[in-house]
């Protein structure tokens, strides 16, 4: 498996970076304006936004075996073993 070297972290970036506020206010607005969900329905998305939840590594020693792991645990993020959290892990 390649490595991926990565980049210098260039802090100019991110003091470049600009938000639209006119556009952000009216995502926001949009949100609000939506109807509420069904409890079932806000249980499934809670739990489909907890699956996606470190599915990224960042660390350039990753292995296959480790990355097997985490999409794992994301396919079923409520288990003991999930909960128990990367800084418990076998690895």
């Amino acid at each position: 498996m390649d490595r991926n070297s990565g980049m210098p972290f260039d802090p100019a970036w991110i003091a470049e970076t600009t938000v639209g506020e006119e556009e952000v206010k009216t995502r926001v607005d949009g949100i609000r304006g939506r109807p509420a969900l069904a409890d079932s329905e806000e249980v499934r998305l809670c739990l489909r936004a907890i699956a996606c939840i470190d599915l990224t590594t960042l660390a350039g020693d990753d292995t296959e075996e480790r990355v097997r792991d985490l999409c794992e645990r994301a396919k079923d993020p409520l288990s003991a073993r999930s909960r128990r959290g990367p800084w418990k892990s076998t690895w």
